[in-house]
């Protein structure tokens, strides 16, 4: 399930970037440098997702089956829940920081 998702994140990145190459040249037009630097930021964005999510889950799989007491579990899925969330919404708002020409 780890691998699927990693792999989803991944093909999906890599397509959007060929979709958005193969508009952009089928009409003529050369992508720019905000266009390519957008796109790095998308493709920086979608790698750290995927490997919040990844490492949201082995570390769930690793640490479940030590676990017997279902009050721990219950805190432990929620909070790495929320600090997976917390980590992807940093690292999004730091990619579209660090677009900005300031």
């Amino acid at each position: 399930m780890v691998a699927l998702t990693l792999f989803i994140n991944l093909l999906t990145a890599y397509k959007a970037g060929r979709d958005s190459r193969v508009l952009l040249s089928a009409a003529g037009v050369q992508m720019s440098k905000e266009q390519r630097q957008r796109e790095k930021s998308f493709i920086k964005q979608s790698f750290f997702q995927g490997a919040a999510i990844f490492a949201g889950q082995v570390t769930y799989y690793v640490t479940a089956p030590f676990l017997t007491d279902y009050s721990v579990m219950l805190f432990l899925d929620a909070s790495l829940w929320a600090f997976m969330h917390a980590f992807e919404g940093e690292e999004a708002s730091l990619s579209a920081w660090s677009a900005c020409d300031v």
